[in-house]
């Protein structure tokens, strides 16, 4: 994700009286103030060099005079020994109506004619022109007076302020240099429309309903000019921003316009049971719609449709030519409520299995497995799952499968179906909405492999790969 906003930034030159400190790092007072704390540890080091009181007296004033000394206790001269001078200056300064800090504000002084007192004879007054010119970063000088708030204004040239947000960090640029500054509240500058859980815009669905692009990716570029508090008005570029529905209905919008597409690429008659997965499907490859109370509605799909679409005949022709949901029932139910169950309700001896589950990924539910795999004398065993969940199980989930000689497939989520699929002895083919995540109740149903091949596609598919 990367923001830039930008804006022309006037510079002026402001003419004015005064007296200013100009940093010298080359004075000789820095050598003679090293180690030196307090006023009287410099009165003993001036006695010890035999200086007459006299002169001890004239540097212990003017230090006092120039705030070295205050308060008995030496300030800290680190950017340079001050030099206070007098007279007529002009200083460059950028107009800054912003929160940040212009480290550069101040840009450069100049010493325009030598003046004496009570001399200045500019046109404008304001008791905040010191504030203007303070600029505690300035390592070269400090404007301490402006001779009765006077001073003469005039525009030189105009810079670029830009501000970017890049690698998760916000900066600040202005005249091609770069610097650090306060992160800005994406709610705030998102109109209270940002989702810190998801660190999404939220956005309406009908913003986005002819980009396919935004809509798939969930991320979008756009150009706009803005008005951002304490920033002022900004030409802003945004790219790459996680984008979010913004209400249940956006959702329903942005929900059903994926599953048209996933319909629409198939390209075949779909079962209310395939189109269901589907639905389902999306849902676990897209969070975010966990947020939102998405019910399937087969009538909703096909009404999204319409019946001049061929898609929506594919769909019908699915309920028409095998209304399997009520037809197809499963030949033989397993009901498991232990490990010890395995073996003993199942009745058949399981020499070879092959499990599709795309959650056998974490050594949870790998170390259940194991023990199932114990309970049923250890058979050869295939996986097809995902990529492991938790990084830091990398190790420790290839010792478990090392040790047991599992072999282990990786896929895509959108390989593997949903619900879970058990083969035994590569002619029995089992199904169940439960992964092998704790001991906890759950049952088998055992289909014929046609009813499989209509109504869960890609297990037949993925047996196929390892005939």
């Amino acid at each position: 994700m990367k923001i830039e906003l930008s804006k022309n930034i006037k510079l002026y030159k402001m003419e004015f009286v005064g007296e200013v400190d100009f940093f010298d790092e080359k004075s000789p007072y820095i050598d003679l103030l090293k180690s030196i704390e307090t006023k009287d540890d410099l009165i003993e080091k001036l006695k010890y060099k035999n200086m007459p009181e006299s002169a001890i007296k004239n540097i212990v004033n003017k230090l006092e005079g120039l705030r070295v000394i205050k308060n008995g206790y030496l300030e800290n001269i680190e950017k340079g020994f001050p030099e206070k001078e007098y007279g007529k200056y002009s200083l460059e300064i950028f107009q800054n109506d912003t929160k940040l800090p212009f480290k550069y504000k101040n840009k450069q002084i100049k010493r325009e004619k030598a003046v004496t007192r009570n001399t200045a004879n500019n046109t404008n007054q304001n008791k905040d022109f010191i504030k203007t010119v303070q600029d505690k970063t300035n390592k070269d000088f400090k404007v301490n007076i402006i001779e009765n708030d006077k001073a003469n204004f005039e525009s030189i040239d105009n810079s670029q302020l830009v501000i970017k947000y890049l690698d998760q960090n916000w900066k600040y640029t202005i005249n091609d240099e770069s610097f650090e500054m306060e992160d800005i509240d994406f709610n705030s500058l998102f109109n209270g429309e940002w989702d810190n859980e998801f660190g999404s815009l939220k956005i309406e669905f009908s913003l986005i309903k002819k980009n396919d692009k935004a809509i798939k990716s969930f991320k979008i570029t756009y150009d706009d000019n803005i008005e951002f508090q304490d920033y002022g008005d900004l030409k802003g570029k945004f790219q790459d921003i996680n984008i979010i529905p913004k209400t249940q209905y956006d959702a329903k919008e942005w929900f059903i316009y994926l599953l048209k597409d996933e319909i629409k690429q198939l390209n075949k008659y779909i079962s209310k049971s395939e189109l269901q997965e589907l639905w389902e499907d999306i849902k676990e490859r897209n969070p975010v719609f966990k947020k939102f109370e998405l019910e399937f509605d087969f009538e909703r799909i096909l009404k999204e449709f319409g019946r001049s679409s061929k898609y929506y005949w594919l769909l019908q022709a699915g309920i028409d030519l095998y209304p399997f949901d009520a037809n197809i029932v499963p030949k033989e139910r397993v009901i498991i409520e232990s490990i010890e169950d395995y073996k003993s309700k199942f009745k058949i001896p399981f020499e070879e299995l092959i499990i599709m589950d795309r959650y056998l990924n974490s050594k949870r539910n790998l170390s259940t497995l194991i023990k199932i795999l114990n309970n049923l004398d250890n058979p050869s065993v295939t996986i097809f799952t995902t990529k492991d969940y938790y990084k830091k199980e990398l190790n420790e989930i290839k010792k478990l499968i090392d040790k047991q000689k599992i072999k282990r497939i990786i896929k895509e989520k959108n390989e593997i179906e949903h619900t879970r699929h058990w083969i035994v002895n590569n002619s029995l083919i089992y199904r169940t909405g439960e992964s092998t995540d704790g001991l906890h109740n759950t049952s088998f149903d055992l289909f014929e492999r046609e009813d499989i091949e209509k109504i869960a596609p890609r297990v037949i598919k993925l047996l196929e790969e390892i005939k």
